[in-house]
């Protein structure tokens, strides 16, 4: 779990290390480059994002559940304070969002930002206002936290869909190299076919 100002102070740390460092380092080679990233960075070869969840409630009882499932799945959780911008900052492959938290424009721009830019991932909506738009370019889901079992319903596909993109990205990468090399005699590309 991540705390919003700590996760804010190093974004603007790095911004002004970004600034400075190029001055610092001019002699530094490509090698030296390597050797000083973090182990963090060296640990995930995925982007922030395809490891964040970001969560906007007011649940205890969903919140420890999806707190035992990013462990498990090896993913950090963010939580966004309510009616803030947040939500366009910090959002992830897996959303939980009570829009009654984010507020109404903020929840059109959103929505506006996901369109716009073809943000992608899962929205998984906790709340009961049907009269709002949805992104038009992320998988959202409905849940009535009313309904007997809808906590492990949400765990449930937060688990199965952690592995999604990667599958998706394999899976067109596989497409690609057979419409590219599906004559090729080269024993290395037959491998991939």
């Amino acid at each position: 779990m991540i705390n919003r100002r700590i996760f804010l102070k190093s974004l603007m740390n790095s911004s002004i290390l970004g600034m400075v460092a190029p001055s610092l380092i001019g002699g530094i080679g490509l090698k030296d480059i390597l050797k000083l990233q973090s182990p963090e960075f060296v640990y995930s070869n995925r982007m922030p994002e395809e490891r964040r969840i970001f969560c906007m409630f007011d649940n205890k009882e969903l919140e420890e559940e999806i707190k035992k499932c990013a462990k498990e799945i090896d993913h950090e959780i963010i939580y966004g304070e309510p009616f803030s911008p947040d939500i366009l900052v910090l959002s992830g492959f897996f959303n939980v969002i009570d829009r009654n938290l984010v507020g109404r424009d903020m929840w059109e721009e959103y929505v506006s930002c996901c369109n716009e830019f073809g943000w992608t991932g899962l929205c998984c909506i906790i709340d009961n206002i049907r009269d709002l738009n949805l992104p038009e370019s992320m998988y959202v889901i409905y849940c009535e936290m009313d309904i007997p079992n809808e906590i492990s319903s949400i765990i449930e596909i937060m688990a199965t869909s952690s592995g999604l993109r990667d599958r998706i990205i394999a899976r067109g990468y596989r497409r690609w190299i057979n419409s590219r090399y599906s004559k090729t005699n080269d024993p290395h590309i037959k491998g991939l076919l």
